[in-house]
């Protein structure tokens, strides 16, 4: 570390500069033929809060095997809906689903980016499904939890009561 009081040095952040390193090794590794390095840079970027530069990466990640590499697109999925792109989201989402069916985390921030654009019987038939699959991995409430959350916001005070219930059970 370098004193502060040097007016001729630039004092940074250890954590802030290795991101900074990492983050140029893995511009560099992405010309590769692997998904790898791209999944790494769009978890980087949306870690940094930089869910612009990570849903950039979706076109370059869509480019690998959905069967073999969707499940990486969760990581655009989620880049794209924190940027109130929720039809791109939707798309990254649904391409993890080809990968992994039994994610119900991805299946609930699918059932997050139909709510934005107004599909909500869709979203909530994928809360549904979402509960189903945790259930099998013993997280139903978290999933009851997010569908009382998601019916909040909607304004279903009722429905959403008897969501956040059944998760507290």
């Amino acid at each position: 570390f370098l004193p502060a009081s040097s007016s001729s040095v630039q004092v940074f952040s250890p954590m802030v500069s290795f991101a900074a390193a990492q983050e140029q090794e893995l511009r560099i590794s992405c010309r590769t033929r692997s998904p790898w390095p791209l999944f790494f840079q769009a978890a980087l970027h949306l870690r940094r809060n930089r869910p612009a530069e990570a849903g950039a990466l979706a076109p370059r990640l869509a480019r690998f095997s959905v069967r073999r590499y969707g499940w990486m697109r969760y990581v655009t999925g989620r880049a794209r809906l924190l940027d109130c792109r929720y039809e791109d989201s939707a798309r990254e989402f649904a391409a993890a689903l080809e990968s992994r069916p039994a994610d119900w985390k991805a299946r609930c921030h699918l059932a997050e980016a139909l709510l934005c654009l107004g599909r909500r019987e869709e979203a909530f038939a994928q809360f549904g499904r979402a509960e189903a699959d945790a259930a099998r991995a013993g997280t139903a409430p978290e999933v009851q939890a997010w569908r009382g959350e998601a019916r909040l916001w909607l304004g279903e005070a009722a429905a959403a009561l008897k969501d956040l219930d059944r998760a507290v059970e």
